[in-house]
């Protein structure tokens, strides 16, 4: 398509006007959505109207040295667009354009039929909304400037409670001082839909807008003009639908134009408050209310928030919330800058009080990080109450942690479903019982002796030999919480810190295993039937899973031992859920348990792109009772493990690797040998793609220390 200077023009004397200059190019979401939609003839109208200057018709053409029924003719198409809007100035229609978002893109976004013909409209709309607050979010979390976009306005259920904010922040009065009502579609949801991306909202008869711009709407045929009444029902079922009440506020201009009923999940005005930090760009002054009585920690307040006011992490609730001093912010009173709080920040307790969500404060259980689904989980396996409260709401519990408490579990079985039990948890989280069910149910380990002292230790190594692993009966993983012995000299060393009152815990000794190649299989069960994944091949880095290769090159023999250990050990547990078992396959062709998880595994992460049924999947089929397919592989993949320290140079190159499917956990604090993500690649040559993983430099340290 070739490029239009005079559409170019146009759309940088919109932006300077608008103080949202940034240098517009051709590819920027300014110049593609006027392009389509605006011929030269247009344009060159267009470019006589300023930023909400108000303009006649005769003024217009006067500036364009241009007849007046040729200006109008033009000044109707503009309209018809959405990109011009016309107000009545002493019963005179007059011209003006406003900003870009809220103003210029809602109205193309209005125009059906021509959204319809150019898809491209709806994708500059999104990108635009993530080009202007790039630029403005440093000054909004200065507050050196008085941009404030939306503002998220009282629910319908608050209205009639009597409010201590001024009346400019009611919608009942915005509704009952309004000359003209419109409603119309929702350009973002709209827009959305256009990118194949809706989310499902209500997108029809949604969006208001008031005074002039309801009349300018609805003479173009794009709005509908609606009584007070029917627009307190639009409002209502908005509310039924769980929609969030929002006014746009111009910059400079006092009077709200429009009311936008918008949800979490399309609505570009409540993105922009996280996707830049800029929450100030949709002021509100809610809090969420809770009933500590009735909170059962289920985290929908995180989830369904609105504003994302809520945030997620990983630490702990405090067990007496803290609530901070409630006082007046800028956000109680049309902004203007004398009235500017630089101690406002996001988050805090700006109440008013018939403010229910969506909200701009902390949590009032205080859980600043990981959210109210880790108030009964971290630290809190064993609190028997909690937990019992938990399973009183739920219909079924789960674990995927072999670390869990099977005591507490064992205590609110009673209550809830538990189709897991705790057998699998008593074997899998003490090493001790673990190999003694494993060879019971018929299936080879390393040599092994459980030893509680130092003499039970030198009895043992006298059966096994160096080298050897002493690990921790329970606890520990990655590597954490076993020592090799290689000789004496590490002998004396274990003995040294017991010396120091490092004491001796209960532990197990297990002999080296000269393996060809370390393995895992998974096995799901929903308690009495039983499938099995691919046997796949690891590489651990110190003691850390780096690399999972599907399927491992094994001979039949080996991939049907593991199998039907697989299936022998999940009948003697009665599986429900998925079991990760490691192996380690000898030169021999030996088949070997090193280790169980009762759980999804680290090295079944490649079943999430490669399986017709992810081991996730699979485990909560399982549970749920439900039948459970044979998985099958749908391609070869390798797995790699993202640590603290890989994180940054992975991040660097996802731009020039599609092939990658990129897992990022999410996690909050980055640490070196930490697991933050991983990354699968499907292929038809592992070897090749093996070391083309490796020969991007990004986990070189691991090639150091292997």
């Amino acid at each position: 398509m070739a490029k239009r200077p005079n559409i170019l023009k146009l759309a940088t004397k919109i932006s300077l006007e608008s103080m949202t200059y940034m240098g517009i190019t051709y590819d920027d979401p300014e110049y593609k959505i006027l392009e389509p939609i605006i011929d030269d003839d247009m344009c060159a109208i267009m470019m006589h109207l300023r930023l909400e200057a108000n303009r006649t018709v005769e003024d217009v053409a006067k500036r364009a040295r241009k007849s007046v029924e040729y200006t109008q003719e033009q000044l109707d198409k503009l309209c018809k667009t959405g990109a011009v809007r016309y107000r009545y100035v002493d019963g005179k229609r007059c011209y003006f354009y406003p900003i870009w978002v809220p103003g210029i893109m809602e109205g193309i976004l209005a125009n059906r039929e021509q959204c319809d013909k150019y898809p491209v409209l709806g994708e500059s709309f999104e990108a635009y909304t993530r080009r202007r607050p790039e630029m403005l979010a440093p000054m909004l979390d200065s507050g050196k400037t008085g941009m404030f976009f939306m503002r998220v306005m009282p629910v319908m259920s608050a209205i009639e409670n009597n409010s201590r904010t001024a009346s400019y922040d009611e919608l009942k009065t915005l509704i009952d001082n309004a000359t003209a009502i419109s409603v119309g579609p929702c350009s973002c949801r709209r827009a959305r839909r256009l990118m194949g991306e809706g989310c499902g909202h209500l997108e029809e008869d949604m969006c208001m807008y008031l005074n002039d711009n309801a009349l300018c709407f609805s003479e173009q045929g794009y709005h509908r003009l609606v009584s007070k009444e029917e627009a307190y029902e639009i409002l209502q079922r908005a509310e039924d639908n769980g929609l969030v009440h929002e006014i746009n506020q111009t910059p400079g201009f006092e009077d709200a134009t429009a009311i936008c009923n918008c949800c979490g999940c399309s609505c570009f005005a409540l993105r922009i408050g996280e996707l830049f930090r800029t929450p100030r760009a949709i002021r509100s002054n809610y809090i969420a209310r809770v009933d500590k009585e009735k909170c059962v920690a289920c985290g929908q307040c995180v989830e369904n928030c609105q504003t994302n006011a809520l945030k997620l992490g990983q630490k702990r609730c405090a067990t007496d919330p803290h609530i901070s001093d409630t006082y007046d912010t800028d956000a109680s009173v049309p902004f203007h800058r004398s009235s500017y709080n630089p101690e406002y920040r996001t988050n805090r307790s700006d109440v008013m009080p018939s403010g229910t969500a969506p909200c701009k404060a902390v949590c009032p259980l205080n859980i600043p990080v990981q959210g109210c689904l880790q108030l009964l989980s971290v630290g809190r396996y064993d609190d028997a109450a909690a937990l019992e409260e938990l399973c009183r709401r739920s219909d079924v519990v789960t674990y995927e942690f072999e670390n869990v408490d099977a005591g507490a579990i064992d205590e609110v079985r009673g209550i809830t479903a538990t189709p897991q039990g705790t057998d699998l948890l008593r074997v899998t989280q003490h090493r001790v019982r673990e190999k003694q069910f494993i060879n019971d149910h018929g299936t080879a380990t390393a040599p092994w002796r459980a030893v509680n002292n130092f003499d039970e230790l030198d009895a043992a190594l006298g059966d096994i030999h160096y080298p050897a692993v002493l690990k921790t009966v329970s606890g520990g993983y990655d590597g954490h919480g076993q020592l090799v012995l290689r000789s004496d000299a590490d002998l004396e060393k274990i003995r040294s810190r017991s010396d120091r009152g490092g004491g001796f815990p209960p532990s197990i000794l297990e002999g080296f295993v000269d393996f060809a190649f370390e393995a895992s299989i998974l096995v799901s069960g929903n308690g009495k039937d039983f499938v099995t994944f691919p046997i796949v091949r690891n590489e651990h880095r110190n003691n850390i899973l780096h690399m999972t290769i599907a399927p491992a090159e094994v001979s039949e023999h080996v991939a049907r031992e593991a199998h039907e250990l697989a299936i022998r050990l999940a009948k003697g547990f009665e599986l429900a859920g998925t079991l990760a078992i490691e192996l380690f396959i000898t030169k021999d062709d030996q088949v070997i348990v090193n280790e169980l998880a009762p759980r999804p595994h680290n090295s079944g992460h490649y079943t999430i792109e490669a399986c017709s049924m992810d081991q996730f999947d699979a485990h909560i089929r399982g549970i749920a009772g439900w039948p459970l397919p044979k998985p099958k592989l749908l391609s070869p993949a390798v797995m790699v493990n993202v640590l603290g320290q890989h994180v940054e140079p992975t991040r660097a190159l996802i731009a020039t690797h599609p092939e990658w499917n990129v897992h990022d956990y999410g996690k909050a604090e980055v640490r070196h040998d930490r697991k933050m993500g991983h990354i699968t690649v499907l292929t038809d040559d592992p070897a090749k793609t093996v070391a083309d993983l490796e020969a991007t430099g990004c986990w070189d340290d691991l090639k150091k220390k292997a």
